[in-house]
């Protein structure tokens, strides 16, 4: 993200659930999401803006967009999906049998594989391991919210107009490229990157953000500014 903010004024902020937000009891759906999105945005009171997702995030930025699509100058959607089809529903319920089986560390070890790509795995281990140690860091039924969630909602991505790139890592087992061009080919105004990485990609290689986003990114300014005056 310092990439990007070398360039830009960042508002970043925990979801529910995650980091410094609050864990209210309940589902942590799309519509939750959603709703917490529009109200960040509505208290600091930001009319025009970019929005970047990874994964979960990016479904909230793509709903978020297609609710309020002249707010979002362009939308970078990273390692993402718009339902949940029979196999991605498999992949996901396993970690919710895992995390209620065998607590935390199990959930990690058996959502790893289709999280991290092989590259990253075999080059930088201590990664993973860096993650794997935060992952008692929230409460179990906290976690269950939010893979719950997960399962839920579908968006209509055909009703986007907004620029919109999609990323997605060469090895991203959880949601590979066809998701996002079948997502893309709905919409009017969308491409498809592939970058290096699994499904976290943008965490594994964020010279990402350089060779792709930015550039994405002050292509639409320099249009935007285009059209004034």
């Amino acid at each position: 993200m310092r990439l990007v903010a070398e360039h830009f004024n960042i508002l970043r902020f925990d979801t529910r659930g995650q980091g410094l937000s609050d864990s209210p009891a309940g589902v942590y759906d799309l519509e939750a999401h959603t709703q917490d999105l529009e109200q960040v945005i509505s208290e600091q009171a930001i009319d025009k803006f970019f929005l970047l997702g990874l994964s979960n995030g990016a479904r909230t930025a793509l709903e978020f967009t297609r609710r309020h699509p002249h707010c979002v100058l362009g939308l970078v959607a990273c390692d993402t999906f718009d339902k949940v089809g029979p196999l991605l529903r498999l992949k996901i319920e396993s970690w919710l049998k895992a995390n209620t089986i065998g607590g935390p560390y199990h959930r990690f070890d058996v959502a790893m594989p289709w999280i991290w790509g092989e590259t990253i795995l075999s080059q930088h281990p201590e990664i993973i391991e860096y993650y794997r140690n935060r992952a008692n860091l929230m409460e179990l039924r906290v976690v269950e919210s939010l893979i719950r969630g997960t399962l839920i909602g579908e968006i209509d991505v055909s009703q986007i107009e907004t620029p919109t790139l999609f990323l997605v890592g060469d090895e991203d087992l959880l949601t590979p490229k066809s998701y996002h061009e079948s997502m893309a080919a709905k919409m009017k105004n969308a491409a498809v990157v592939e970058v290096s990485g699994g499904h976290a990609s943008l965490l594994e290689y964020p010279a990402s953000f350089v060779s792709d986003v930015l550039p994405f990114l002050k292509k639409l300014i320099s249009q935007e500014f285009s059209y004034v005056g």
